[in-house]
């Protein structure tokens, strides 16, 4: 919420946390465009000049003996201005789909199994990390497929700065962008693995893998407890097994050494071996090696939780959104139920459910809202009066129900899966274009039965209005319904969908005061650059010159 104090605008922000006495640091652009860091501020609410075209990034600077410091936060707060930084205790998880954390015992108390969860979580060890029960064999992968140094990608023979590069997430990201993913093979291995949010996993640093090595084998009760947990989740667990002396396997990072190498871990004797580091090459592809894909860690609480509720028990929904790190993500097949997903707020949400023959499809939009709700309901087939609210009625359930004329938005006409409405007005003259003009992107229609195969009103119109002079097309367009949908030129199927229901149709204008028109009305079917089609609601089509004025009567978008 933005406030005014002494005149200079400031934002409120608030840190909440599951521990007292904990302290945070906040980093802001104000707006003489200065990068800001205001240190050691507990939990609560704080009010900062923070210029909001830019993020805001929270990071814990308390250790608590026993649990982990949260990973730092970076997000825009203009839809969301609550930091939640939990402290996890120390020890390493099973992360199940819905993003909870279970030790072992507990994952088998609940009797979850391999399908019910999707990586180990490690707690601790300077670096929260979240890994792939999957192993990557670098025989098939090379890192590049070409010596370059990458910019932004640590580089350095320096073992100390090689184990403190935690940045495998930008690493991968630096890397694609700069020579593509058909270029970086492991890389683009390493993002085809998703998390069931969709979430694309990244190439390991090499401080990442360190921490992964030192939680996985300081001791053999720690390595067998390791093996236990990937076995859990599937068959081709990533920890090696202890080996002959004169074995060595290597874990190759996204850590540069050099423009022709890149940074791995090296064990011999593998089980409780000290940690060494080496140049693999970008280009190589080598026995005995490794990459192990984590993804990015996120608990409920990075999560915002969308809820899809359906009138048609065996639906399924395709879910889009833009995760918090600019990823695009299609999430198909996804019963009605509740969903925690990593949502960056300024960017739409949209629901849309499967194909059921004979109901339309229901399709929602939601963007930065409170509460994602997502009730998808199947409409059955049939006419009916929109309400101005959204709600639909019979003809006979809008009389008994008293609405007056003006609070219908249109008249929606469900059939084999197509859905429109039919404007509450209409019969005024305009030509389909001011010259004989072919619109290169729709397709000519010269067959009087193919044409009824044309249901795409909608695209047809904005097609026509990006590339001709329409009058009739900018009558639609310039207005909206009564309830402010948009208005679109009809096409010849969506017509002839009319003729099929045309009794109905009738019936619901005359019970909003309406008498549907009997004459040639102008769709949005093409016959080539001269003609379009004209269409009769009782189904009667006919070519005509596109210069000639002729009546229209606008049809209107359903917002399912």
């Amino acid at each position: 919420a933005e406030i005014e104090d002494g005149g200079i605008p400031k934002v409120k922000i608030t840190i909440q946390s599951n521990l007292s006495d904990v302290y945070f640091d906040v980093s802001y652009m104000n707006y003489a465009m200065q990068q800001k860091t205001v240190k050691g501020l507990g939990v609560g609410t704080y009010a900062f000049p923070i210029n909001t075209s830019y993020p805001v990034t929270v990071t814990a600077v308390t250790s608590v003996s026993g649990y982990a410091q949260p990973n730092r936060k970076t997000k825009s707060v203009i839809y969301d201005s609550v930091f939640q930084m939990d402290y996890l205790s120390s020890g390493i998880y099973l992360q199940a789909n819905d993003l909870s954390l279970y030790t072992a015992a507990e994952w088998d108390s609940a009797g979850l199994t391999h399908g019910d969860g999707f990586a180990i979580v490690i707690i601790g060890g300077g670096k929260n990390i979240c890994i792939s029960p999957e192993c990557i064999y670098n025989s098939s992968y090379s890192w590049s497929t070409e010596h370059v140094l990458i910019d932004g990608v640590v580089c350095s023979t320096d073992d100390n700065v090689i184990a403190y590069d935690y940045d495998g997430l930008e690493n991968t990201r630096k890397v694609i962008a700069q020579l593509g993913e058909d270029n970086a093979p492991a890389f683009k291995q390493c993002r085809s693995y998703k998390t069931p949010q969709g979430l694309s996993a990244y190439f390991p640093a090499a401080g990442e893998m360190r921490v992964y090595w030192d939680q996985t084998n300081r001791n053999i009760a720690r390595y067998l407890e390791i093996n236990d947990l990937f076995r859990k989740l599937g068959d081709n667990y990533v920890v090696v097994p202890p080996s002959d002396a004169d074995d060595e396997y290597n874990f190759v990072s996204s850590t540069q050494r050099a423009a022709n190498f890149a940074n791995y871990l090296y064990l011999v004797e593998v089980l409780f071996s000290n940690i060494s580091y080496g140049g693999i090459g970008k280009t190589a592809k080598w026995n005995n090696t490794f990459i192990i894909p984590f993804f990015p860690f996120i608990t409920q609480s990075d999560c915002k939780k969308i809820t899809i509720s359906t009138n048609i028990e065996s639906a399924t929904f395709t879910i889009s959104y833009t995760t918090i790190y600019g990823e695009d993500v299609t999430l198909s097949d996804k019963s009605a139920g509740e969903y925690y997903l990593p949502i960056d707020l300024s960017q739409p949400v949209t629901v849309t459910g499967q194909f059921i023959s004979g109901y339309g499809v229901p399709s929602k939009t939601l963007t930065a809202v409170e509460d994602y709700i997502f009730d998808m309901e199947y409409k059955e087939p049939g006419v009916y009066i929109r309400h101005i609210d959204g709600k639909e009625y019979t003809t006979a359930e809008w009389t008994n129900n008293g609405f007056a004329n003006d609070e219908a938005d249109c008249i929606a006409v469900r059939a084999g899966g197509i859905s429109f409405g039919i404007g509450t007005s209409g019969g005024s003259t305009y030509k389909w274009s001011t010259s004989k003009v072919d619109v290169t992107s729709l397709e000519n229609f010269t067959s009087s039965s193919l044409i009824l195969l044309d249901y795409n009103g909608k695209s047809n119109t904005d097609k026509i209005a990006e590339q001709v002079d329409s009058p009739a097309v900018t009558q639609c367009l310039n207005k909206t319904s009564p309830a402010g949908n948009q208005r679109y030129l009809p096409s010849v199927g969506e017509m002839h969908i009319c003729s099929d229901n045309l009794d109905e149709i009738k019936s619901a204008l005359t019970a909003i005061g309406v008498t549907i028109s009997s004459k040639n009305l102008w769709t949005s079917t093409e016959y080539d650059s001269s003609k379009a089609w004209l269409s009769k609601f009782n189904g009667t089509v006919t070519s005509y010159a596109k210069t000639s004025a002729v009546s229209i009567w606008p049809f209107i978008v359903l917002p399912d």
